[in-house]
């Protein structure tokens, strides 16, 4: 397990230390243990079994050391801790069992160590405690989110803790310890700011015990590893900008001013002489359209000429055939995808002559000339029609982005449930403020644009249209991980707080998507294809029908996970609790009417639980009702006003 850690590519491989004596009072080690994945008669000799001694940790530790990767162990009790110490482990792990443990935590700060601690099972109230006790002796300990059931339901995971933990405690390391079934929920904690990751793992998940079915297998860890470090690139810089990756595409498709009419030599230029389209030469950028306004032109224009700047002063994966769209609309609706989206294009709209001209020779092309290529691809008003009754049948919302003004229109006729902006009209202001006025919702991509820009485009539309949102993008096909971006998510969130916020992903994979996802995108689109392998330039960068299934899956998976953000114990670590969750026994014989001191008291788990580990101190100070035997549960009743008001 320790070489499979290692060739899946983690950091460390962790394993439980118990002193057994020290762990557990004596009633709760014979206590019979009759359960399926008993190794013994009682649960003394179950834990016996399955405890390494001291020399075989030592051995463990070599082995580690010999293949190249960091070895510790969660240690269970006092006494483990003080042989971990001696063993020099790089850091303590404390199991949520002892995060209320306070002088077990208190001891092991004290050492000095770096230490990890998980907290399932504890409210917030106990976590802000830990935290100061641990941070009054020890500056470097990071806490993870928990919740201790085996295998964990996504909607008990509770991931937006991690979020809370990050304000509460906002100078020390967050992460993430799961204990559900399969990557995508730890992956998603990841894109949530975790900074350490647990999981439980096996080389066979039938084997006995009952940690397996919540654990992963090699290939589980060998993949869940590769989803961290892609997540890990894509969440990238906060800033929001056009990247050298997105350079080709704009070249291809970005937009600029054209003339929308001749215009002579030394016109005063105006709103009505332009007009927005791929224009061949490329132009001068539609953002920038307002500061032509008043400016005299330096040379004749021709209509449908590009307006240079030393002229002024001072995705369609369906091939063009019908049949494969119908076949991507049901495959949408197959994989659970809420809505299916084309490109709809009015091409002498979109582009200038000069640009459907232009010779087209590249492997992907369907003719000699843009024009030729487009036209191939483009379906015709009629047939957008038939693909929108047959997706009323199977029953999917139907839209498309309209990539022209015109094409807009016959949208708005044909009564989409939505207009989705493509990244490449974004900076087209006036095409987005016709497009806002219908009031239909919008779905507005940011590709290729800056924060500068997206601030436009929201005041601009906002004017008009309340109901719409803005996606992170990156117009790069396939999209590196390192040019993802992801975190512009997050700032988007801040700068735009009463929209939703989502994500257009054209990565080879889903990971990032979960992330996106999880760091609170509510609309994420994605390309998909039947054949990656397919003439397009798409293909590449779309998910195939097993892809897409996946992906929403793994989706619905995450918004469940997210949880409340609310840290208690919650109803489904009640097991676990009765089991391991550790209470106050008597360290020496305890006589009644005896006034207790803490070096009277140890915590264990005990048969029967006695009062939490968490108020240990509260017990200092009272006496006892009656007689408590060395090693047996102080419970609430044997202890004089434990849990009353003092009277002043």
């Amino acid at each position: 397990m320790i070489k499979m850690a290692k060739d899946a590519g983690a950091d460390c491989a962790k394993f439980q230390k118990s002193e057994l004596e020290c762990k557990f009072n004596k009633r709760a080690l014979e206590r019979p243990y009759n359960s399926k994945h008993s190794w013994g008669k009682t649960y003394g000799e179950h834990k016996r079994f399955l405890e390494f001694s001291h020399e075989q940790y030592r051995e463990l530790k070599k082995y580690a050391q010999d293949i190249g990767i960091f070895l510790t162990a969660s240690g269970m009790d006092e006494m483990a801790m003080e042989f971990l110490h001696e063993l020099d482990v790089p850091f303590f792990k404390v199991a949520s069992c002892d995060a209320n443990n306070f002088p077990c935590l208190e001891k092991t700060a004290k050492k000095g160590r770096p230490m990890v601690i998980s907290s399932g099972m504890q409210s917030m109230e106990t976590m802000r405690r830990v935290y100061q006790m641990v941070k009054e002796h020890n500056q470097n300990f990071a806490i993870l989110q928990c919740t201790s059931a085996y295998p964990l339901d996504p909607k008990d995971v509770n991931l937006r803790v991690i979020q809370e933990f990050q304000k509460e405690f906002p100078d020390i390391p967050i992460g993430y310890s799961g204990h559900e079934q399969g990557i995508n929920i730890t992956v998603a904690a990841v894109a949530l700011g975790a900074k350490v990751v647990e999981r439980h793992v096996t080389l066979d998940k039938t084997w006995k015990g009952n940690d397996h079915e919540a654990s992963l297998d090699p290939s589980e860890l060998a993949e869940l590893v590769k989803a961290i470090r892609l997540v890990e690139t894509a969440m990238g810089s906060p800033i929001k900008q056009m990247l050298p990756c997105e350079k080709s595409c704009h070249d291809k498709l970005g937009k600029s001013v054209i003339a929308s009419r001749d215009i002579v030599k030394d016109t005063v230029l105006s709103l009505d002489m332009f007009a927005v389209k791929v224009g061949e030469p490329q132009g001068i950028p539609p953002e920038k359209m307002e500061q032509l306004l008043g400016k005299k032109i330096l040379v004749d224009v021709g209509f449908d000429d590009s307006i240079l700047p030393n002229m002024i002063e001072g995705g369609q994966n369906h091939q063009g055939d019908i049949e494969i769209a119908k076949k991507m609309i049901k495959m949408a609706k197959d994989c659970g995808a809420d809505c299916a989206k084309f490109q709809k294009s009015e091409l002498e709209y979109k582009f200038n002559k000069k640009a459907l001209e232009r010779p087209y020779t590249s492997k992907q092309s369907w003719g000699k000339t843009y024009g030729e290529h487009k036209r191939h691809l483009e379906f015709s008003h009629e047939q957008y029609r038939e693909l929108q009754k047959y997706a009323e049948e199977v029953g999917i919302f139907f839209t498309a982005s309209g990539m022209d003004e015109m094409a807009v229109e016959f949208l708005h006729e044909l009564n989409v449930p939505f207009f989705k902006v493509g990244s490449g009209d974004t900076n087209n202001f006036p095409y987005l403020e016709k497009t806002a006025k219908k009031g239909r919702p919008m779905v507005v991509s940011s590709g290729m644009q800056s924060m500068e820009t997206m601030k436009k485009v929201y005041q601009i539309v906002k004017k008009y249209n309340p109901n719409f949102a803005i996606l992170q993008c990156t117009s790069a096909y396939p999209l590196e991980a390192q040019d993802v971006n992801l975190r512009v998510i997050t700032e988007y969130q801040k700068a735009f707080p009463d929209i939703p916020i989502g994500y257009s992903g054209h990565e080879s994979d889903i990971s990032i998507s979960v992330a996106a996802v999880a760091l609170g995108a509510k609309i994420v689109e994605r390309h998909v294809t039947l054949d990656k392998s397919w003439k397009g330039s798409d293909h590449e960068a779309s998910l195939l029908p097993a892809e897409l299934t996946e992906l929403v899956r793994s989706i619905r998976l995450v918004e469940r996970a997210l949880g409340s953000g609310i840290k208690q114990m919650l109803p489904c670590e009640k097991p676990c609790h009765d089991k391991l969750g550790k209470s106050v026994v008597a360290k020496v014989k305890i006589p009644k009417g005896t006034v207790l001191t803490l070096d009277m008291l140890a915590v264990k788990v005990a048969e029967p639980m006695g009062v939490a580990a968490e108020d240990i101190f509260l017990l200092v100070g009272k006496s006892v009702t009656g007689d408590v035997d060395e090693d047996d549960s102080v419970t609430p009743e044997v202890v004089d006003s434990y849990g009353k008001r003092v009277k002043s």
